[in-house]
């Protein structure tokens, strides 16, 4: 098994000699396509009214007032306020709480800088076609892939569930390592990114086959703080893959230094063909991984991947 750490982005403003940080996945260098609806800035000297949305530009964030008279609160800082999540173009970017949420645009173009990364991702996805350009520094192009948004979505379940290069809704992307130069990703039509991620990849030390497949609904009730009605929020289903773990002796070191850095992150799984069933999960964690430290010459085990998508 083949998969990597995404690489993420700390964006971070200060307020009265206090200074609030937000993560991001890797974010992009520039971008078109996309639509921001953004209310204006924070103005610490106005009184916001309950309900009345500010803008934080260095978070790339917008909180909602959770009272009247609210004036002087900063809002990342304050209960007073609800981080209402991030603008249109930074969606795709979102860690943890906030995954899931999508950028939309049409005829989107998003330019990164080479930093690190053999791998993009792209996770819960909608478009009609992709041109992938990378260049050097000097703007020669090195690399270039069409992808086609019509064949990207697996046409049956036997398709779905045991053949991974038909997995709805997600293209993985080799590009060439390299420290300096751009990577273009040029979106037609109506364009939806969940999520976009990208790193740089590692094996794993072991391969995995699946046993079993649960999902658990992550659907619950929110009180809104304005109206005091209750609502349902229909979060879907999480996938709970739960896979045996087998690596030869040889082996064992390496699937030891990832684990450590593994656990508690959430991690792209690349599968080769040896990897039965777990494409069914592109971008998960372990919950725990136990690993034998007898003397045989190979090990088997068992985990639990739990899909963030």
């Amino acid at each position: 098994m083949r998969f990597y750490i995404p690489l993420e982005e700390t964006f971070s403003t200060t307020d009265n000699n206090k200074t609030y940080t937000t993560k991001y996945y890797q974010t992009h260098k520039s971008i078109t396509g996309v639509t921001n609806t953004i209310p204006p800035d924070y103005d610490s000297s106005k009184s916001y009214s309950i309900g009345e949305k500010a803008y934080i530009p260095e978070l790339k964030r917008v909180y909602m007032s959770l009272e009247n008279n609210n004036q002087g609160n900063f809002p990342p800082s304050e209960v007073k306020w609800k981080d209402w999540g991030s603008i249109n173009e930074y969606k795709m970017f979102n860690l943890d709480e906030f995954i899931g949420e999508c950028t939309t645009g049409t005829n989107v173009e998003i330019t990164f800088d080479n930093n690190k990364f053999n791998y993009i991702s792209l996770l819960n996805i909608e478009f009609e076609h992709l041109t992938v350009t990378q260049t050097d520094n000097n703007n020669v192009v090195i690399l270039q892939k069409e992808y086609d948004g019509s064949i990207i979505s697996a046409s049956n379940w036997s398709d779905y569930w045991y053949f991974y290069k038909t997995k709805i809704n997600t293209i993985q992307i080799p590009v060439k390592f390299r420290l300096n130069g751009e990577v273009k990703l040029n979106f037609t039509g109506n364009v939806k990114i969940g999520s976009l991620v990208m790193g740089q990849l590692e094996e794993l030390g072991c391969a995995l086959f699946g046993t079993a497949i649960h999902y658990k609904s992550e659907s619950d009730i929110e009180i809104d703080p304005i109206t005091k009605t209750r609502k349902v929020n229909r979060y879907g289903s999480v996938k709970i893959l739960n896979v045996k773990v087998a690596y030869k002796k040889n082996e064992f070191k390496k699937l030891n230094n990832n684990a450590i850095n593994m656990i508690d992150r959430n991690i792209v799984f690349i599968p080769s063909d040896d990897d039965l069933f777990s494409p069914l999960i592109t971008l998960g964690y372990f919950d725990n991984l136990l690993i034998p430290i007898e003397n045989p010459t190979s090990y088997e085990t068992e985990t639990n991947i739990i899909g963030v998508i």
